[in-house]
């Protein structure tokens, strides 16, 4: 994966469970393309940010 998203998992991933948090890498490492990871990261940013407030 590109180097720079990899930050950007570990801010998630402090966020959520642990298993959540392979789901998500594994996802977004799977995009090749940086320009998708970085869409899907905030697409995941976006749908968890919501339950983060309610936990």
């Amino acid at each position: 994966a590109p180097p720079f998203v990899l930050p950007e998992i570990k801010k998630l991933i402090r966020t959520v469970d642990y298993t959540t948090a392979r789901e998500i890498a594994d996802e977004v490492l799977a995009c090749s393309e940086v320009d998708t990871a970085m869409d899907r990261l905030m697409e995941l940013n976006r749908d968890l940010l919501p339950m983060l407030f309610t936990a």
